[in-house]
């Protein structure tokens, strides 16, 4: 667990969001219902990025942070989520059913399990529109395994997988001469060629990428030296691998991140509390909990969340003390409590967590990695600031209250 998370889950303190609306004019329950969403998506990934920016302050390359290309399920269970290591077969599976991941910065052995997954799902959307039977996704911990290993081409890991195919149509075929299914005989030509069509796309887009290859290797230095400065400083034509991390994050409203070892070949996916519902319980210090829905007149909405919370919606709403906490820390102190520096203290200790070397070694956070978590952070919360604004519920009524667990 890195320092941040262990600060917010071991912590006393939660924040009470209290809001009330502007007006008179009542919301309906799906315009509540989308704030609520919009809140949600907002604090889950400021606590993504918070965890990110841990994990790069105590050493973790960007190149070694990934996205998922699409957001997790609410009705999934995802009670598998962890360490996953990609030799195992049920955690390859587990991984590959979540979607495929995009580096922060390119990574060639991602890039490569990447396409590992795509060609693998095309290859079975063939096989059963054919009516064969789908390829075994145990295979898949050995493909990844296959792919990362030193001058695998991408030309072989598709014929080993399309050769894992033609074991299954040749098991097709004998079944069906053992039936004498003769009206049911599967067009092995046409199927051979659907699978090869299949995978064009994928296999251009590499080999395309694979020829920036070199291109991509020197500005990632230019980068890790401090030499670029901003993402969109780099070489026109490869911009676009720079970038679609950030445009990924941006426009899921639930993405999963995890952290990928090269040492050892294993995953990491980081705040699973927020997507493993059986985690979903009160003892979890950084669910968020609605506590009230008030339609009196004005609409109010008062949610609990962690104390991750307070980095960034401390910028647009007012912190305050429970008074039930400021009273009992005035009671059991001998010198008279400031709330402002209470509050001041907590919000350090967050942010230390946050900042915090490990074994104090120095990291160097190059310009252009700030300015990749700035402008992830600006335009999470922008969207939060224009969704509370639009339902009247951004102004002097809101509040962040902080309170101590008993």
């Amino acid at each position: 667990m890195d320092a941040y998370n262990k600060v917010v889950v071991e912590s006393d303190y939660r924040v009470n969001l209290e809001m009330k609306r502007d007006g008179e004019k009542l919301l309906s329950s799906w315009q509540i219902s989308a704030f609520i969403e919009n809140l949600s998506r907002s604090y889950y990934k400021n606590e993504l990025l918070n965890t990110i920016e841990s994990y790069i302050n105590k050493g973790t390359d960007l190149e070694n942070i990934f996205i998922i290309d699409e957001s997790f399920k609410l009705n999934n269970i995802y009670k598998n989520l962890g360490i996953l290591n990609l030799r195992n077969e049920r955690d390859a599976k587990t991984l590959y059913h979540l979607g495929k991941p995009i580096g922060m910065l390119p990574n060639e052995k991602l890039i490569k399990i990447n396409c590992v997954f795509e060609i693998f799902r095309k290859v079975n959307e063939i096989l059963s529109e054919y009516k064969v039977k789908g390829l075994n996704k145990e295979k898949l911990s050995g493909l990844i395994t296959f792919s990362i290993s030193p001058n695998t081409t991408m030309i072989a890991i598709k014929e080993k997988i399309i050769s894992l195919a033609n074991e299954n149509l040749n098991q097709s075929s004998q079944e069906e001469v053992r039936n004498n299914e003769q009206n049911k005989k599967i067009d092995q030509k046409k199927l051979a060629n659907s699978i090869e069509s299949s995978t064009v796309q994928v296999m251009s887009s590499y080999q395309k990428m694979e020829s920036d290859f070199i291109s991509l290797a020197i500005t990632k230095e230019s980068i890790l030296a401090n030499d670029i400065k901003d993402i969109n400083e780099t070489p026109s034509n490869i911009t676009g691998y720079f970038n679609t991390f950030k445009s990924t994050f941006d426009n899921l409203i639930r993405p999963i991140i995890g952290i990928y070892n090269p040492n050892d070949n294993s995953v990491e996916i980081i705040c699973r509390d927020f997507i493993d519902k059986t985690l979903y319980v009160e003892e979890n210090k950084r669910f968020l909990d609605i506590k009230s829905i008030s339609r009196n007149s004005p609409l109010a909405v008062c949610v609990v969340l962690g104390v991750g919370g307070l980095t960034f919606l401390s910028r647009h709403i007012t912190v305050a003390l429970d008074e039930r906490l400021l009273q009992k820390q005035q009671a059991e102190s001998a010198v008279n409590i400031s709330e402002e520096h209470e509050i001041a203290d907590l919000m350090s200790e967050i942010k230390q967590a946050i900042e915090e070397r490990e074994n104090n070694k120095e990291i160097n956070i190059t310009d252009a990695t700030q300015d990749i978590l700035d402008n992830l952070r600006r335009v999470n919360e922008e969207r939060f600031v224009e969704n509370a604004k639009d339902y009247g519920f951004l102004n002097e009524h809101a509040i962040l209250k902080v309170r101590k667990e008993a």
